[in-house]
């Protein structure tokens, strides 16, 4: 609450300093964004969980971005990251998470018109439309809800399986699907068969996941492809050891599958409430590379752990969500809460 408030003020005044001065004041050249996919409408999997940037907007943002900030590829963020070397100018480097089509079908086109390289993480378990994540799943079942056909029998079913599990928020059936986490997500498949939802002829049907010829593809077209785990737990959620078999499978998995040379993952979710015993064990023998988290403009205690920051769920111009962001990284630096440290 205090966050978004400090947020909400800031931008208010950001109009009145210009980004190469907050860069400059703040001597924080490089810069992460990172998305999911770009669309002019939501699909049903997305569209209950987050706004998502239209093409224009997307087209705004890099518009921007390459005003103030040069793209970097894979040798300009090793040499900043592994080597130790600095940024003479301020550098950006594109991220999207969660391997979705339309990376392909219409993020892809528009970074090679406008020359900006990009790295995008996939889930090894959702790869080539396997499996739904059970965000997904969840929003699938809200859409389906949202439609006068579904019956007043299955909506009390469905309210029922969801209070048998302690799910049910105040009788509010999309609320309670929207708090269904990892460890109670097998309760959606029971929910879908109530609801004559088939998942298996969604993802066949709707394909939201890049498919490995898509995803050969993008690396001959010069893109970055990394881990995003197995089956995107929220990883405060679950136990260590949980953490790195989801953590070294989804890269093994991705690495060996398209021959990359190098070893990237980007956490679903968030990194918070992640070990210090984690970062060490993955870190070991170049198990993993560069690991990617999402906090913002934050440094954390491991060079190699770079934090991004989200450019969705609002409609914000990318100066405003940019400047805002630095503004903030400014406002908390005197009380020491730009950097991570683990434990």
């Amino acid at each position: 609450m205090l966050k978004r408030y400090t947020k909400h003020l800031l931008k208010s005044v950001s109009g009145a300093v210009s980004l190469p001065q907050l860069i400059h004041v703040s001597d924080q050249k490089l810069f992460l964004p990172v998305y999911h996919l770009v669309c002019n409408q939501a699909p049903p999997h997305i569209k209950h969980l987050y706004q998502t940037r239209n093409e224009t907007l997307f087209r705004q943002d890099l518009d921007y971005l390459l005003r103030h900030f040069q793209p970097l590829g894979l040798e300009g963020l090793n040499a900043i990251v592994l080597e130790g070397k600095s940024l003479q100018k301020p550098g950006f480097f594109l991220t999207f998470d969660d391997g979705l089509r339309e990376i392909y079908d219409v993020v892809a086109p528009i970074l090679k018109e406008k020359g900006v390289p990009a790295a995008f993480f996939l889930n090894s378990a959702f790869h080539d439309n396997q499996a739904l994540f059970y965000r997904y799943q969840a929003s699938v079942l809200i859409n389906k809800l949202e439609q006068k056909t579904v019956s007043n029998s299955a909506r009390k079913l469905v309210a029922q399986k969801l209070l048998e599990q302690n799910l049910l928020k105040e009788g509010e059936l999309k609320n309670s699907l929207l708090v269904i986490n990892f460890n109670s997500r097998e309760i959606l498949p029971e929910l879908a068969q109530i609801l004559e939802v088939d998942l298996q002829q969604y993802l066949q049907t709707e394909k939201p996941y890049l498919t490995t010829a898509q995803t050969e593809d993008l690396i001959k077209q010069g893109f970055y492809i990394g881990a995003h785990s197995h089956t995107h737990p929220e990883y405060r959620t679950v136990s260590l050891e949980e953490q790195l078999e989801q953590t070294l499978k989804s890269v093994d998995f991705i690495t060996e599958k398209f021959g990359l040379p190098y070893r990237w993952f980007a956490f679903p979710f968030t990194d918070e409430g992640v070990s210090k015993q984690f970062f060490e064990e993955v870190y070991q023998e170049n198990k993993v590379q560069l690991t990617f988290g999402s906090a913002g403009l934050k440094h954390d205690s491991f060079p190699q752990h770079l934090q991004r920051f989200p450019m969705e769920g609002t409609q914000q111009t990318a100066e405003e969500l940019i400047k805002t962001e630095y503004l903030y990284y400014l406002a908390k630096a005197p009380f020491g809460k730009n950097k991570i440290t683990r434990r």
